[in-house]
């Protein structure tokens, strides 16, 4: 089956295949061992915490994750497809590698300024939050911690260039590292009875590492900072581009975090612990669409600028992908699921089964979603998934308001699955300009679920 689907891809003769498989490779390490020590560290570090202390250290990672959004300005893929542009345009014209060196650097020293600019504007956004709505030290300091890691991650725009030179290893190592070091500090912790802010400051070890690393590679290739540029008319341009995704990012973080923010206030701290280990488990599959959509855009990019019909056979094979995936992920969280949360939890977090039985379901619109987003950048209409997204946002809030009080944490969890439904498919439907997509969303699952995608003639 994997075969026929890279075939349909277009990755599956050596040329085609070989360049992208390797990126593609190193990504998936990156993110298979953040996914491990999710896994293993990040369960025992639930299970040690308990609900309530877990529920304090995830609500301050949602609070801060909130306002990442207004850091990054969605700028992440468009510096892609900006450095890609300015490769082609060299090849295009055989101009020396040196004056595509110098674009870069006006296209990065550019991107940097736009996210420092954003990073002041979500700390003065989360202080606003922070007066107003808490009062207890410790959650303040806590989110104030989890905020420091993310704006560290926000600011970092060199896992973008590495993405759009085909050359995730340079940013796969950096995060490895980052990644051994920080889950190693909770190991620590664990063992020598720490508090719950000891794992938020091992967060923010974690962001320095990756952080500090991505630099120098970035300088053993040559890369000069110094040399980085800002240009007005070029910030106008990008922010031009960037800011449906930037609101679409917000939207997304909205109804990915919102729900457990809303748990906090409605509920408790003890409530958004079970939900926070539901939703560990459920959205540690996200790797995969992450993974693929990340390392597959350029060449998703250049066929759509060249040849429409590659375009749409990749597209259409890229969803046979990743709709297939998500299903067999459902199946097994539907057999394995109370099985998975007893072993990795205990007793003590047994009420967080339903919620991952209900909530992996929307795994199957993640994965669809992150499809979809290359699509309309491809195409230019990052709009229309702003439009998707900011509806299904409000959706989520308003049925997190009707249901929460009624249902409790399942009522959170069928909340996120009509949003994610209704953001990265139904939506699709609404707008003229996304009817192909849409169609082609619907011709994909029909292929899986009827498996003709196997016998049909290509």
């Amino acid at each position: 089956m994997l075969e026929r689907l890279l075939a349909q891809l277009d990755l599956a003769t050596p040329q085609g295949f070989r360049r992208y498989f390797a990126n593609t490779a190193w990504l998936l390490v990156g993110r298979a061992a953040q996914l491990v020590l999710a896994l293993v560290v990040g369960t025992w570090m639930t299970a040690y915490l308990g609900p309530e202390r877990y529920g304090v250290y995830a609500f301050a990672l949602s609070l801060a994750t909130l306002f990442a959004p207004l850091a990054n300005l969605g700028l992440g893929q468009i510096i892609v497809r900006e450095i890609v542009a300015a490769e082609a345009h060299s090849e295009r014209i055989g101009g020396p590698a040196n004056t595509e060196r110098q674009e870069e650097y006006r296209i990065l020293g550019t991107a940097l300024g736009i996210r420092l600019l954003g990073t002041v504007v979500a700390y003065a956004g989360l202080g606003l939050v922070l007066a107003f709505a808490v009062q207890a030290l410790e959650t303040l300091w806590a989110v104030m911690l989890a905020a420091s890691a993310i704006s560290l991650r926000s600011i970092q725009i060199l896992i973008f260039y590495f993405q759009a030179r085909v050359q995730a290893k340079k940013a796969a190592i950096p995060q490895l590292i980052g990644l051994v070091a920080s889950n190693g500090l909770k190991v620590y912790f664990i063992l020598t009875g720490a508090p719950m802010m000891a794992f938020l400051y091992a967060v923010l070890v974690d962001a320095l590492l990756y952080s500090l690393l991505l630099w120098t590679f970035y300088r053993m290739e040559g890369g000069r900072l110094g040399q980085w540029r800002w240009e007005t008319p070029r910030a106008r341009y990008i922010l031009s581009r960037s800011w449906p995704l930037m609101f679409t990012l917000f939207l997304f973080t909205v109804y990915m975090q919102i729900d457990q923010v809303m748990i906090r206030y409605m509920l408790g701290f003890e409530s958004v612990g079970y939900y926070g280990a539901a939703v560990r488990l459920s959205t540690a599959a996200y790797v995969m669409p992450w993974v693929l959509s990340n390392s597959l855009f350029p060449a998703i990019l250049r066929s759509a600028r060249n040849n429409r019909p590659m375009f749409l056979r990749r597209m259409q094979g890229f969803y046979r992908l990743l709709i297939g995936s998500a299903l067999v992920l459902i199946v097994l969280v539907w057999a394995l699921g109370e099985d998975l949360v007893l072993l990795v939890y205990g007793q003590a977090f047994a009420a967080a089964i339903p919620v991952l039985t209900l909530h992996i379901v929307a795994s199957l619109f993640v994965f669809i979603g992150y499809a979809a987003e290359k699509w309309q950048i491809a195409e230019d209409r990052q709009r229309y998934t702003f439009y998707g997204v900011g509806l299904g946002s409000l959706l989520n809030i308003v049925l997190n308001l009707i249901l929460v009080p009624r249902y409790g944490i399942i009522g959170a969890a069928w909340a996120t699955l009509v949003a994610q439904a209704f953001s990265y498919h139904l939506a699709f439907g609404l707008f003229r300009a996304t009817r192909e997509l849409f169609a082609v969303q619907n011709h994909a699952m029909l292929d899986v679920l009827t498996l003709r995608f196997l016998w049909k003639r290509r």
